[in-house]
């Protein structure tokens, strides 16, 4: 905001003291700039208005930055958050506040009125760390659901759940695919990698005969499967 100076050596006209009062606020000052004034606002507070503004307005509409201010602060108490006034944000929308773990970031006001906000940073860090706990490498943090895409151990890529990760409950299809065909090879019998079979315990095989089966893996690796057909 513009830097002003009350003049209280200017006289304040008569009109500019009654449409202030009619206004339900009160000119104190002039100021520097002939187009501002130095106002009483109905909560108590001050601030400058412009002459214009304040004939145009309606009664009681002038928004107090203070009053704000309190309020933004009361709406933060309750997630433990502070907010923080006197940093400039991204949009008139936006507000800064910092976390109790110490992380500052810029959040919407209605996203900290209505709900426990997480730190994005210790977020960020905590995923890091389960996934090289379960031996994988995060590599982005590009995704706005509960899923990331990791590097596995086999050096293949997978999305997976971070959930999953948590509780190291997750498998290379690729690799598993592989064996899988190894295993089909072994048994004399093609498999179908790209055909979904409908229990995760089976998958689809071509027979010798030309028959596709959806067939136990189990099966296929004892060799107990026959074709019903021939």
């Amino acid at each position: 905001m513009k830097a002003f100076e009350i003049r209280e050596d200017l006289e304040i006209l008569e009109n500019q003291e009654r449409e202030a009062l009619d206004k339900g606020v009160i000119l104190l000052s002039k100021t520097n700039d002939r187009c501002y004034g130095y106002y009483q606002l109905a909560c108590g507070h001050f601030t400058f208005l412009h002459y214009g503004a304040v004939r145009k307005s309606l009664k009681g509409e002038f928004r107090c930055k203070e009053c704000l201010d309190v309020k933004l602060q009361a709406d933060a108490d309750k997630f433990n958050l502070v907010y923080n006034k006197d940093v400039k944000s991204k949009g008139c929308d936006w507000r800064n506040y910092t976390f109790p773990c110490g992380h500052s970031k810029d959040l919407k006001t209605a996203n900290v009125r209505f709900s426990a906000v997480a730190c994005c940073t210790c977020q960020k860090l905590k995923i890091e760390q389960e996934a090289s706990d379960a031996g994988l490498i995060l590599i982005d943090h590009n995704r706005n659901d509960s899923h990331r895409n990791y590097l596995l151990p086999c050096g293949h890529e997978k999305v997976i759940s971070i959930d999953s990760v948590r509780h190291k409950s997750f498998r290379c299809r690729v690799c598993q695919d592989n064996q899988y065909e190894k295993e089909a090879i072994e048994a004399g019998v093609i498999y179908n990698r790209g055909i979904k079979a409908s229990h995760h315990d089976y998958r689809i095989y071509t027979l010798p005969c030309g028959c596709a089966k959806e067939i136990a893996v189990a099966c296929i690796r004892k060799g107990t499967f026959e074709c019903k057909n021939h």
